[in-house]
C-alpha cells in the first residue's frame, strides 16, 4: 500500500510541477468554419494588398488603348482589402495543451512569449495575405489572417492549417509561396517555427502590418512594366462574354464550380490584332475580377487551326492542341509586368492565319454568386522598328517516361548552330511542364568546358510565369545548351511526352535574339530541340519535334 501512495503522491506533484510551468490561463477558443487546405497550385504570392481597378472593359483585340496614363489600367480605384481581423474569439476556458503536445483546432494553446504570434502575422501579412486575406483571391481557397484561421482543420487532412503551411513553406519541390515568388527566408520560418514551438499562442495587441507598395497602386503585379507614349502603345487582349469579333462584354464566370469542380480553363481567340512585322516591348497583367482568377497564359501562332474564328471561345480549353502555337506570356500571382531590354522587340507571329489565343483558369469556390471578368494581358507595342528582334525558342526535350509512384528527370542538351562571328542573346526563359513537373534546370556548357547555370527554379502547373534574366546571357559558337526536367509522379500509371495535360512536357521557351539565333540547324526530325517559335514544324510518328529551316 505504501508503494502505491508513493506513485500516488508523485503524480500529484508532477501535475503541480506542470500546472506552475504552464500557468493557468486559457486562450480563446478558434472562430469560423473550417476552409479548405492547401491543395498544390493555391497562391500566396506577395503581390500587393490592394484590389485592381475593375473598370469599364477595354478593347478586347485591335484597338489600342487610350495612352492618356499609359500603362495605368483604366477603371476607377477600388478600395483597398481591409486589415486583418486580430479579434479573439470566445471559447474554451479548460483545454490546455500540455509541453511538446500538438494543438488541435478545439485545443487553443496558452503560454510561451505572447509576442511570437505577431512575428507570425508579420510574415503572413507580407508573403500570404494578399491572396489568402480574409476575402480570398486567385483561387486561395481560405483565409491566412487571424489566429482563429491558422487554427481551423483543414479539409486536405484535417490538421490546423498551420501545420499545412509550416510543411509548404519548407516543400522545395511545391512551394509555398508558389514560383515565381521566393521562398520565405530561414528568418521568416523561424518565427513560424518559434511560435509553434512557444504553444501556438494568440495574441490581439500586434499592430497592423502595411501591404507591400506598388509602383501603380491600381495594378497588381504591374512591377515596373511602363508603355511610354513616345516608344509605344498599349493594346490589351481581354477575356469576353460573347463569341464575336472586337465584344467587349465581361466573361460570366458565375457557373463554374457548380458541377463541383471550381477549376475550369477558358480559351478566348482574337486574328493577330497587329501588322505583320509588329514587335512588343513589354507585357503587364490586366488583372479584374480577383476573386474567380487563378492564373493566365497567351499563347499565338502562325498558322492556327482553320476552326478557330475571330472572337471564338472555347471552354475546357487547354491550348488547344496546336502544335505551331508559342506562348507569348504567362501570368500567376506574384509574376510582374515586364519590359524588354533598351532596343530589343518581341517578334509576333504574322500571315494570314495568325492568331493570338488567352487561356485564363478561372477558380470559382463560390457558383452562383455574380463573377463577371475582363481580365487578361496589356502588350506594349513598339511604334518604331528596333534594332534586335527577339523571339522564343524551344529547349528541351521529349523523351520523358516516368514510372508510376516515382521521380523521374529528362534532360538533352542542343548545339545551336552559330558560327564564329555570331552570338546569340538569351533575356528570358519560360519552363513549361504539366501536372507531375516540379523543377527546370537550364545551363550553359560552355565551349571552354566551364557551365553556368541561368536558370534553376521550381516548378507549379498552376503558376506558369516567364524568368526575365538578371543580366542577358551571350551563347557563342560551340557553347551548349543543358535543359533538365524533374517529375514526381504519384500516380497509378506511367506519365510520357504528350499534348494533355496528365502527359508531360519539357520545354524551355527561351527569349533570345536575333530571332532564331538558337536553332540548332538540322532539317529533318530528330531530337535535336533548340527550336525557334514560329517556324515550320514537323511532328514524326514517334512525337519527336524538331524546326526546319529559320526565321
Amino acid at each position: 500500500m505504501d508503494r502505491y501512495k508513493k506513485r500516488w503522491k508523485l503524480a500529484v506533484t508532477l501535475v503541480l510541477l506542470w500546472a506552475q510551468a504552464c500557468g493557468s490561463d486559457a486562450g480563446p477558443a478558434p472562430s469560423g468554419a473550417a476552409p479548405e487546405g492547401t491543395p498544390a497550385g493555391t497562391s500566396m504570392g506577395a503581390i500587393g494588398n490592394s484590389n485592381p481597378a475593375g473598370g469599364p472593359p477595354a478593347t478586347a483585340t485591335s484597338t489600342p488603348v487610350d495612352t492618356a496614363g499609359a500603362g495605368a489600367q483604366t477603371g476607377p480605384a477600388v478600395p483597398a482589402q481591409a486589415g486583418p481581423d486580430l479579434t479573439p474569439a470566445g471559447g474554451d476556458t479548460e483545454n490546455i495543451a500540455a509541453p511538446g503536445e500538438v494543438n488541435t483546432p478545439t485545443q487553443p494553446a496558452t503560454g510561451g512569449d505572447p509576442q511570437t504570434f505577431c512575428g507570425v502575422k508579420q510574415v503572413l501579412g507580407n508573403s500570404c495575405s494578399n491572396c489568402h486575406g480574409a476575402t480570398p483571391a486567385f483561387g486561395a481557397p481560405m483565409p491566412l489572417v487571424t489566429h482563429g484561421d491558422l487554427m481551423a482543420a483543414s479539409k486536405s487532412d484535417g490538421r490546423p492549417n498551420y501545420m499545412v503551411i509550416l510543411d509548404r513553406v519548407k516543400d522545395e519541390v511545391r512551394p509555398m509561396p508558389p514560383t515565381p515568388n521566393p521562398m520565405l527566408e530561414a528568418d521568416q520560418i523561424a518565427k513560424l517555427d518559434a511560435w509553434v514551438a512557444a504553444g501556438t499562442p494568440n495574441n490581439e495587441a500586434c499592430e497592423e502590418v502595411a501591404p507591400p507598395t506598388q509602383n501603380d497602386p491600381n495594378c497588381i503585379d504591374c512591377g515596373t512594366y511602363s508603355c511610354d507614349p513616345s516608344k509605344g502603345t498599349p493594346l490589351q487582349i481581354l477575356a469576353h462574354g460573347q463569341p464575336t469579333p472586337g465584344d467587349t462584354t465581361a466573361y460570366d464566370a458565375s457557373s463554374i464550380g457548380a458541377d463541383g469542380n471550381p477549376d475550369f480553363y477558358q480559351c478566348f481567340h482574337f486574328k493577330a490584332p497587329w501588322a505583320d512585322g509588329d514587335v512588343s516591348l513589354g507585357h503587364k497583367p490586366v488583372i479584374d475580377n480577383t476573386r474567380v482568377l487563378h492564373h493566365w497564359l497567351l499563347y499565338a501562332s502562325d498558322q492556327a487551326p482553320a476552326t478557330m474564328s475571330d472572337g471564338g471561345m472555347t471552354g475546357r480549353c487547354q491550348a488547344q492542341g496546336d502544335p505551331n502555337r508559342i506562348l507569348l506570356a504567362g501570368w500567376a500571382p506574384g509574376t510582374p509586368g515586364i519590359n524588354l531590354p533598351e532596343g530589343v522587340g518581341q517578334k509576333l507571329p504574322s500571315g494570314s492565319r495568325a492568331y493570338v489565343t488567352l487561356e485564363i483558369h478561372y477558380y470559382n469556390s463560390d457558383p452562383g454568386k455574380a463573377a463577371d471578368d475582363r481580365s487578361g494581358v496589356e502588350l506594349c507595342m513598339a511604334n518604331e522598328p528596333q534594332p534586335h528582334v527577339a523571339t522564343q525558342h524551344w529547349l528541351g526535350t521529349e523523351k520523358i517516361a516516368v514510372a508510376p509512384g516515382q521521380s523521374g528527370t529528362s534532360a538533352d542538351t542542343c548545339t545551336p548552330g552559330l558560327t564564329a562571328n555570331q552570338t546569340s542573346t538569351i533575356i528570358s526563359i519560360t519552363p513549361h511542364m504539366h501536372k507531375i513537373g516540379v523543377h527546370s534546370t537550364m545551363e550553359v556548357l560552355r565551349a571552354d568546358g566551364s557551365t553556368e547555370t541561368i536558370l534553376d527554379k521550381a516548378f507549379q502547373f498552376d503558376n506558369q510565369t516567364t524568368y526575365m534574366l538578371d543580366q542577358p546571357v551571350v551563347i557563342n559558337a560551340g557553347d551548349r545548351l543543358r535543359t533538365t526536367c524533374k517529375y514526381q509522379n504519384s500516380k497509378s500509371v506511367s506519365v510520357g511526352y504528350g499534348e494533355g495535360s496528365d502527359e508531360e512536357m519539357c520545354y524551355l521557351f527561351t527569349t533570345a535574339y536575333p530571332a532564331g539565333s538558337l536553332h540548332n540547324g538540322k532539317t529533318g526530325c530528330s531530337l535535336g530541340l533548340c527550336i525557334p517559335g514560329g517556324v515550320t514544324r514537323c511532328i514524326d510518328n514517334e512525337n519527336i519535334l524538331d524546326g526546319l529551316g529559320a526565321l
